[in-house]
């Protein structure tokens, strides 16, 4: 038995993924330009938006992509849509694997600054002041 969905016409169907893809670029290229400089809840906000659209756009597709294969004659106007949808998604990736770049960077950045943080409090160990054995520094007054 079809759902309602299913039983749409391919053309707002299409369209209805094209925005949902539209969300989903709006969001990555958001979250591209936030990378390396916004604090850690912002960036969850974005991954949080993020699953939430993907998570929408899938269980539309999987109505959209059983209707496309269930139509063996195409118009003119489908393929454009399914063109255009097509082109969203191929943007997506690109950026997706733009943003793992950056935030690749930025992770062996960070990684690289706390070895230096550590190695820097090590060093900063041996220049503590004498205490007398029950915590006062000794000094020629007391």
């Amino acid at each position: 038995m079809d759902t309602p969905q299913a039983m749409q016409p391919l053309e707002p169907m299409l369209l209805h993924s094209i925005q949902q893809y539209e969300g989903i670029l709006d969001c990555m290229q958001k979250m591209d330009t936030e990378v390396g400089t916004a604090d850690p809840a912002m960036l969850e906000n974005f991954s949080d938006s993020l699953q939430l659209l993907q998570g929408e756009a899938t269980q539309y597709d999987q109505i959209l992509l059983a209707q496309l294969h269930r139509k063996s004659s195409e118009s003119e106007s489908i393929q454009v849509l399914a063109a255009r949808r097509e082109g969203l998604l191929r943007e997506i990736l690109s950026l997706n694997k733009r943003i793992t770049e950056k935030a690749s960077r930025v992770q062996s950045l960070l990684a690289h600054e706390m070895i230096k943080l550590r190695n820097g409090l090590s060093a900063m160990t041996g220049y503590r002041q004498p205490q007398h054995n029950q915590g006062r520094i000794v000094n020629g007054s007391s």
